[in-house]
């Protein structure tokens, strides 16, 4: 929202520069009236507008490929159970925050409702005029007639002017004509467009700027028709004589409305055809750039090469394969050659994308971060026509992929996720206690400590990556919810990041852990009639807390 909200900000400055550099000093005003419409209603529509570009397609395993092996048992979590008195519940930690999102909306509703205020009242004021007011039928146009002194105004088909300014006569041809122009230019439904604008989008720079120019551009087309009936002197003393502080509202067209040099200057110029019309073509590539720049990039769908068993990457007598195999200690068979992956690079620099064919396959315990490489490699040198032959990779669980991205490992076993966080586990679940459990850390005991196996080469996290890695978790947390409640599958993606990210905290010494600051989830896990929701602690009733037992 905030990034649409900027990119039409900036269409509109850009779009009002072009005209306030190119359009406004030439004598073309119904043209530059349609522009700054078309400004103003484009800047919205451009940043909505979606092109397509060329999508990198990614090297993917299939299902059915990644079911095939089962999870090593040399990977195993290094667990201290005796930090479980540091244990703190996360509801202490949620009730702390401050629920930002909710002052901005509030703060935000409260300045649209004055806005909205002041617009609704500014129309009734007008009317009331309407209502209340004498009407006179006066050369095919309805003249109201204020009791008030006033200087000649006029909204929708009604033009306003002072009853004792009429019944002396005073009202000339010329500012008839100006007043005439407005209501038969209908430009009243140019200014209500922008006030109402103006109401949900007061925080807009542009709106203002446009606001102006739109204004300005009415008076360019009022004089010109009043300069038909009247001559240029004549009426520059009409306008001076009628120069007063007191403006009428903003949706009325008022008669003095920016009295400058600027609009005398205006009265006298003429513009020549053709640098009028090269002008109005260069609004043409405007447009193309703003839309290029600012539009909604939308990623192509694209054949998905090198999915396994999938059919789709045929061999021809043309193509010359290349057969690679990943071997379990990071080294690289290229047709029985072993090599290191920076010659791969070089190797795949000098084939033709277009006929070379490549013949993949892995051995059953090789790393993840090395499989990334080597994929990685393929796609910078565009060789996407991959068979995948024998591959056989370790299927994780969601946890376990968002911490082998983190540290190029798994982190559990899957007999130890379905334990800890399984269906059948006691994730989240109410205890006989009345606590939530969050996680699975327990109470330190002799039959949990025996169960546990000391690993191999166990990864031991340091403080700053940690602290570094619980600063941006919480960052994505309050974005996620700045302006809309997130979804459950946004928050479910969430949770999982942080039992990873939890488990790094354990697995810190002591000392480290007291460096930093641990990270927090403020969500609850809320079942109710079949349904599954999630609401921020703070926002809990108290027969939520209680059901929660919290």
């Amino acid at each position: 929202m905030i990034s649409y909200l900027i990119k039409s900000a900036i269409c509109l400055v850009i779009l009002l520069l072009v005209h306030r550099l190119l359009l406004q000093r030439e004598a073309i005003y119904q043209f530059n009236r349609f522009f700054l419409l078309a400004a103003v209603m484009g800047s919205f529509l451009i940043p909505l507008i979606e092109l397509e570009v060329a999508a990198e397609v990614p090297i993917v395993f299939s299902e059915d490929a990644l079911q095939e092996v089962e999870f090593s048992p040399d990977f195993k979590l290094h667990t201290d159970l005796a930090l479980a008195s540091d244990f703190v519940p996360e509801t202490e930690l949620a009730a702390k925050s401050f629920d930002w999102n909710l002052l901005f909306w509030s703060l935000y509703g409260l300045i649209t409702l004055v806005f909205m205020i002041r617009f609704i009242r500014n129309i009734k004021l007008l009317l009331d005029k309407i209502n209340q007011n004498i009407h006179v039928q006066f050369r095919g146009e309805t003249l109201v007639l204020l009791s008030e002194k006033s200087l000649p105004f006029s909204f929708l088909s009604y033009i306003f002017v002072s009853r004792d300014y009429f019944e002396s006569d005073q009202l000339s041809d010329a500012i008839f004509a100006h007043e005439q122009a407005h209501v038969r230019g209908r430009h009243t439904w140019d200014n209500l467009l922008i006030e109402s604008l103006l109401v949900p989008f007061w925080f807009h720079p542009g709106l203002y700027l446009a606001r102006q120019a739109i204004k300005l551009n009415h008076e360019f087309i009022a004089d010109e028709a009043a300069l038909l009936v009247t001559p240029l002197d004549q009426y520059k003393t009409f306008l001076l004589a009628m120069m007063s502080p007191r403006q009428s509202t903003g949706l009325a067209s008022s008669l003095n409305f920016s009295l400058t040099k600027k609009r005398f200057e205006m009265m006298k110029r003429s513009s020549a055809n053709s640098a009028k019309w090269v002008k109005i073509l260069f609004i043409l590539p405007v447009f193309a750039v703003l839309v290029y720049f600012f539009s909604e990039k939308v990623t192509a769908q694209a054949e998905e090469g090198g999915n396994f068993e999938s059919g789709e990457v045929q061999a021809n007598q043309k193509d010359i394969e290349i057969g690679i195999l990943l071997r379990a200690d990071n080294k690289i068979e290229v047709d029985g050659q072993i090599i290191v992956i920076q010659e791969l690079a070089e190797l795949v620099k000098s084939k033709n994308p277009e006929n070379t064919l490549v013949r993949f396959s892995a051995a059953t315990d090789v790393d993840m971060g090395f499989l990334s490489d080597v994929q990685k490699v393929l796609r910078e040198n565009d060789l996407r026509r991959v068979i995948y032959e024998d591959v056989k990779v370790q299927k994780v669980n969601q946890v376990d992929t968002v911490y082998t991205i983190l540290y190029g490992r798994p982190l559990y076993t899957p007999a130890g996720f379905e334990n800890n966080y399984g269906e059948n586990s006691s994730f989240g679940k109410k205890p006989i206690g009345g606590t939530i459990t969050i996680g699975s850390v327990s109470p330190k005991s002799t039959k949990a400590t025996s169960s546990i196996t000391e690993p191999v080469d166990s990864y031991i996290p340091s403080s700053t990556s940690y602290q570094k890695q619980a600063t941006e978790f919480q960052l994505k947390i309050t974005k996620s919810g700045i302006f809309t409640q997130p979804t459950n599958e946004e928050i479910e993606e969430l949770r999982t990041q942080f039992l990873a990210l939890d488990q790094t905290y354990f697995n810190l010494s002591m000392e480290d852990r007291r460096k930093v600051q641990r990270a927090s989830f403020p969500y609850a896990k809320i079942e109710k009639d079949g349904r599954i929701t999630y609401k921020k602690f703070e926002l809990l009733t108290p027969e939520e807390r209680n059901a929660l037992g919290c």
